[in-house]
């Protein structure tokens, strides 16, 4: 999940950016502040725009917990709907497990 327009969208590096005579653009540097390197990146939507290394490292960064496992959120739920058989409150029951509910 990467940024673009406002939101995050779901993308792939597909490459590094390049100048009208093939140069790669932007320069790498052990101070990640001063790193300028571009990265095309292609959304499942067709889009191709630039983002930087460190934009990118930053969304990457962002979606994962201090032990580096995965975490991904969603912004709402469409199209919902609850069918007459779907089980009320009063339905439901607790499950006591080791003196706990």
């Amino acid at each position: 999940m990467l940024p673009r327009g406002g939101t995050l969208a779901r993308g792939r590096v597909i490459g590094r950016k390049r100048d009208h005579e093939g140069n790669t653009t932007g320069r790498a540097n052990d101070n990640p502040i001063l790193d300028s390197r571009e990265y095309n990146v292609a959304f499942d939507d067709g889009g191709v725009t630039k983002l930087t290394a460190n934009v990118i490292a930053e969304s990457m960064y962002a979606m994962c917990d201090e032990n580096g496992n995965h975490i991904l959120l969603f912004d709402s739920i469409i199209d919902h709907r609850k069918h007459d058989n779907a089980m009320t409150r009063t339905d439901q029951r607790f499950v006591d497990s080791k003196g706990k509910q």
